[in-house]
């Protein structure tokens, strides 16, 4: 029996305006199964309010002074590691194989 990879997510929130974060994911108990999916957003005002503009729950939607960049990273064996830009919040999506 073949089972299908389960997704899974991590979350990283850089409060920090001039430093990136590395963020590194290590598995003991499965194998990535294929490339880490990887949304960052980030914004020139750390003040900057989606929600009260309106359009914070509609896709697609650009906002004035929010960066949106969706791209993927490749692990290497069973660590992956990404980097979290200056002043952002990251969504990783990975699938994980059970060994």
């Amino acid at each position: 029996m073949h089972s299908e990879p389960a997704l899974d997510e991590a979350i990283d929130v850089n409060r920090d305006p001039e430093s990136a974060d590395t963020v590194e994911l290590k598995l003991r108990d499965g194998t990535f199964a294929g490339p880490a999916g990887v949304l960052t957003m980030t914004g020139a005002d750390r003040a900057a309010n989606i929600f009260a503009s309106g359009t914070a729950d509609i896709p697609g939607v650009e906002i004035d002074g929010v960066n949106s960049e969706d791209g993927a990273d490749q692990p290497r064996g069973d660590v992956l590691i990404v980097k979290a830009p200056p002043s952002s919040f990251t969504v990783i999506e990975v699938a994980i194989a059970v060994r």
